[in-house]
């Protein structure tokens, strides 16, 4: 299976500075996307720090995984990448914290900086998904979105966020607080959801930052893609412009993987030796089934040219959309249906944590 990535960033409509960072490579069939959080640029750092790490690691540890499997060898070999992909987001997680402790001006009324992750991983058969905090990723099969993901964040005063076809908060009527409970560097430990998900010609993947999901509900994000089947490198733009007309309050980043008939994607490479991961363990949610280059990041006029080891694209904000619409939720596309396979595989959320464990973001 052969995979293509289309991706943007844009600074939002209330934001001085982006924060928001992303990574993706067709050759190698991953994407990373980090959405950081912390004072003035501590955010920022956080989010680049682990979008780096990430891609190394992506580059040169990744396990050689044979195009020839019988189906005993097949679920060892995923939980032999779970583990892996779990020590990645360890290290990660560790580098984060360690800066903050040795630079106390990364942190903001005494909190640490850090960043949300969301990364995809595209190999051969089968699609990992792993994530801390509230990017989100998602996946559409023919007119049916899932997503895969469960926010790592409550809102006050209500209680714990919804995920899947819930209305947006911009849609709530009043705006709420949110706190994410979850993330890369604010606590010496960190626990990501990893989860296996099956793939098949035609498959999209749609990872982001909660600036596109905090104002755009998951049918409008299945309509835009449905709608650019032939276009696919303009959906990431359509959102963004989407979610400025709603305000815009954050950065916004929106990474669009489209699945072709093809070879594999991922690179071949010496396969590693795999050690125990660290603990605190991660959590591996379940397989979903249904049916049957460098970090870019940056603001608005802000591009960041692609290296020799991307895709030769660039990374660009997407054109703003001068008119500010009256803020509606579409109607849901006729026959399109969410699914609830990946909610099922979920387990519950945590208990939120204290108010001082807890990452603001307003």
């Amino acid at each position: 299976m052969r995979v293509r990535f289309h991706g943007r960033t844009d600074l939002g409509r209330k934001r001085a500075t982006n924060q928001d960072a992303f990574v993706a490579s067709d050759d190698y069939g991953y994407c990373v996307l980090c959405d950081g959080m912390g004072g003035h640029s501590s955010g920022e750092i956080a989010s680049r720090m682990a979008v780096e790490i990430l891609e190394e690691k992506l580059r040169n540890e990744l396990p050689d995984f044979a195009s020839e499997r019988s189906t005993a060898a097949d679920q060892p070999m995923k939980t032999s990448l779970s583990d892996l992909v779990e020590r990645w987001l360890v290290a990660a997680n560790s580098a984060i914290y360690e800066r903050s402790s040795a630079e106390p001006s990364l942190r903001a009324h005494g909190r640490r900086m850090g960043t949300t992750v969301a990364l995809l991983l595209i190999v051969e058969d089968f699609a990992l998904v792993a994530h801390v905090g509230d990017s989100r990723v998602y996946r559409l099969r023919g007119r049916e979105i899932e997503l895969l993901t469960r926010d790592h964040s409550v809102l006050t005063p209500e209680g714990p966020s919804a995920v899947g076809i819930a209305a947006p908060m911009a849609a709530a009527g009043r705006r709420k607080r949110k706190y994410v409970t979850r993330a890369l560097g604010t606590r010496r430990t960190v626990l990501p959801d990893i989860l296996i998900a099956d793939i098949r010609p035609g498959d999209h993947f749609l990872l982001c930052s909660d600036g596109l999901t905090d104002g755009v509900s998951d049918a409008e994000i299945a309509a835009a893609i449905l709608e650019r089947t032939d276009e696919p490198q303009n959906v990431p733009t359509a959102l963004i412009n989407l979610a400025n007309e709603r305000g815009g309050r954050d950065n916004i980043t929106v990474v669009l993987a489209s699945l072709e008939p093809g070879e594999a994607g991922v690179a071949r490479r010496a396969r590693p030796t795999i050690e125990p991961p660290a603990r605190p363990r991660a959590r591996l949610v379940g397989e979903v089934r249904s049916g049957d280059g460098a970090p870019c990041a940056g603001g608005l006029g802000h591009a960041v040219e692609a290296g020799p080891a991307g895709n030769g694209e660039r990374c660009e904000p997407a054109d703003r959309v001068e008119s500010v619409a009256e803020r509606r939720v579409a109607p849901v596309a006729e026959g399109l249906a969410v699914g609830a396979d990946a909610q099922e595989a979920v387990p519950p959320p945590l208990e939120p944590p204290p108010p001082w464990e807890a990452e603001d973001r307003p």
